[in-house]
């Protein structure tokens, strides 16, 4: 049998655990994959595959045919979600800010007894600032749910465009038969305060994504930016990126290491908090081994590199915790499986509501027929 190879995606367009759901459930039908792990936080996934029977161009289609954007790669942790985070912000602030004289409209004349304009003006303007904020505002919704129904599927995006359009589609019609001088209820102010609503969970789960990588930022900026190299006995600045194996290296009181190493020279009082949590600096002598990212405290040292790049204690450590950031838990694995029934249940409930309603309701147009 042939070895999986792994294949690691960034993935657009996702939204809920049914989108987790629909990429692994589709990408696992393919024939010769035999795992799709999806992470809805670092928007990635991890496939593994037999080559000889599927290959990469087939599993980047199939991601694309369920209506998602796939690129080979892994996901930036160190920068991951800060356009989606100042993005969310921004929709989420107009959205606040169109909302709240959309509350004051509709809601005060409830308050005060006495509206504040004519009633279809206000039905014009509560109308208009509504469509700013379902179409504009909360476009992606709008968008993603009509994705989605076009693959016939259903995520929490579907419920909120549900929810939404028919607040509005009864509103706009409600608006026309104020025009024509009749008296009608208008839920435009619903549709601004659900939208409102969900930008601001979006916002702060974008927030909340995006601190995923500050711990990992924080060990990365230990790296220093230049370092001095010991080259044919003569010292010479170096971009710390060019430190390689073997190299002999000086640094000075006050500046990190660059790389892993062996002390060859000096007695220096060296800062190791950043990977022992201790906090006093520990003192090393000739043949003691360092590590990169380290402080140097009190007297210069010369040391001999074993590791840099890739290879460094530093930045395995990072690539360990990007890779804890696209695992998937147990407990969320859970929580997909009981995301991917939730929408549909919840459908499925909205229709038998509203058979009911229809059948037994006093107003039905069933049971004013049986009764003439």
């Amino acid at each position: 049998m042939a070895k999986a190879t792994d294949l690691n995606l960034r993935i657009e367009g996702m939204h809920c655990a049914s989108c987790v759901n629909s990429i692994e459930h589709g990408v696992k039908s393919l024939e010769g994959v035999s795992a799709c792990r999806v992470n809805l936080a670092t928007n990635s996934a991890v496939v593994s595959f037999d080559q000889s029977r599927v290959d990469e161009k087939s599993v980047l289609e199939k991601i694309s045919q369920l209506g998602f954007s796939p690129t080979v790669g892994r996901p930036d942790i160190l920068t991951a979600n800060e356009q989606q985070t100042a993005e969310a912000r921004r929709r989420f602030i107009l959205s606040l800010v169109a909302t709240v004289p959309l509350m004051i409209i509709a809601m005060l004349p409830m308050v005060t007894g006495q509206p504040i304009v004519s009633a279809p003006v206000d039905a014009l303007l509560q109308g208009l600032i509504a469509a700013f904020v379902l179409f504009y505002c909360g476009w992606s919704i709008v968008e993603d749910a009509a994705i989605q129904a076009r693959y016939v599927r259903a995520n929490m995006n579907s419920l909120i465009a549900l929810g939404t359009f028919t607040a509005f589609g009864w509103s706009i019609y409600a608006t026309v038969r104020i025009f024509q001088g009749h008296s009608e209820w208008l839920y435009f102010e619903s549709v601004g305060m659900i939208i409102t609503l969900i930008l601001l969970g979006r916002f702060l789960e974008a927030r909340a994504k995006g601190r995923a990588g500050q711990a990992i930022r924080a060990l990365w900026n230990l790296r220093p930016a230049q370092t001095t190299a010991l080259i044919n006995n003569v010292e010479v600045d170096i971009e710390a990126d060019a430190v390689r194996e073997g190299m002999l290296i000086r640094v000075k009181p006050g500046e990190r290491l660059p790389a892993d190493g062996v002390i060859e020279d000096g007695r220096p009082v060296i800062d190791e908090s950043m990977v022992t949590g201790e906090s006093t600096p520990v003192e090393h002598t000739p043949g003691d081994k360092v590590i990169g990212g380290s402080l140097n405290g009190n007297v210069p040292f010369l040391f001999k590199v074993t590791a840099a790049g890739e290879q460094s204690y530093l930045a395995t450590v990072i690539r360990m915790g990007a890779d804890a950031q696209a695992a998937k838990a147990p407990i969320q694995r859970l929580a997909d499986r009981v995301a991917a029934v939730f929408v549909p249940i919840v459908l499925g409930l909205a229709l038998i509501t509203l058979a009911a309603w229809f059948l037994m309701a006093p107003d039905s147009p069933l049971l004013i027929r049986s009764t003439i």
